[in-house]
């Protein structure tokens, strides 16, 4: 089953390894066969992996640009280790699902879908960290339950759509 790639005019993406831009008007292209793809909006570059999650991400896209977890030996003590670190931080429910679903899609080779559960941590440390900027002048234990308990909701609603 083919692939229908539409590209704006100007936006770039990675097909298959090679880094692709468009030119000035609409492109729409067929991608024929099974290949990795990655549009300009999902692509995370190292300068932008400045936290624990968007590291993670960065990772895994490698992982996926490799070819697979198979194919990306070097990247799995990279992996394992910011996973660690992540759950060092946060070691809510939340964040060991959508952790357990990282590694098992790409045990199963939909790295894809990796990268989509990794969006999803992303966005979940980046509530973590406005609140914890927000409450950083309270030590109240209470408003740090708030914090979870609302990061919590953001995954639930997320797990809906």
């Amino acid at each position: 089953m083919a692939l229908k790639l539409n590209l704006k005019p100007h936006e770039k993406c990675i097909i298959g390894g090679a880094a692709v831009q468009n030119g000035t008007k609409m492109a729409s292209l067929m991608i024929a066969n099974q290949t990795t793809v990655l549009r300009e909006k999902h692509i995370m570059t190292e300068e932008k992996a400045d936290t624990i999650a968007k590291q993670i991400y960065f990772v895994v896209q490698l992982i996926y640009l490799d070819g697979g977890i198979d194919n990306s030996k070097q990247n799995h003590e990279i992996f394992f280790k910011l996973i660690r670190e992540f759950i060092d931080l946060d070691p809510s429910s939340a964040v060991l699902e959508m952790i357990a679903k990282i590694g098992q899609y790409l045990l199963d080779g939909v790295d894809y879908k990796a990268l989509a559960e990794c969006r999803k941590l992303v966005q979940y440390e980046k509530i973590m960290l406005n609140r914890q900027l927000d409450t950083s002048s309270q030590t109240d234990v209470s408003s740090q339950k708030e914090v979870t308990s609302e990061a919590k909701a953001f995954v639930q609603m997320e797990a809906r759509n």
